[in-house]
């Protein structure tokens, strides 16, 4: 088995990065980004609406970033025994909802994807 690393969305396998712009929907709200749907689940999880709306204003995933980081409330125990289903349920709609993107998936075989 190889391991097929990935980084930044402009790089060889970017369509793995969470900063990788790919449109997709949950519960009715659409999303630019994994990143701006992992950012936006934190923010509601620890109930801080304001940031919650800014991030979903913006596509800039450095500004989500950022924004991810002022969320009111945060506790690192609650969102680290979160974060994983939040990622899961963020990438299975990710690629359910583009072809192209999950395509390029199943073309990654049964390699090992490390995020580097």
């Amino acid at each position: 088995m190889n391991v097929i690393g990935f980084h930044n969305p402009d790089e060889p396998y970017g369509f793995l990065s969470n900063w990788y712009r790919s449109e997709f929907s949950v519960d009715g709200i659409k999303f630019t980004s994994m990143e701006q749907y992992m950012m936006y689940k934190k923010a509601i999880l620890f109930e801080d609406a304001e940031i919650a709306s800014q991030i979903l204003k913006t596509d800039d995933v450095v500004l989500i970033k950022e924004l991810g980081r002022k969320v009111s409330n945060y506790n690192d125990t609650v969102w680290n025994g979160m974060r994983q289903v939040v990622i899961y349920k963020g990438l299975l709609e990710k690629f359910r909802q583009n072809d192209d993107l999950k395509k390029s998936l199943l073309d990654t075989g049964d390699n090992m994807l490390a995020e580097c």
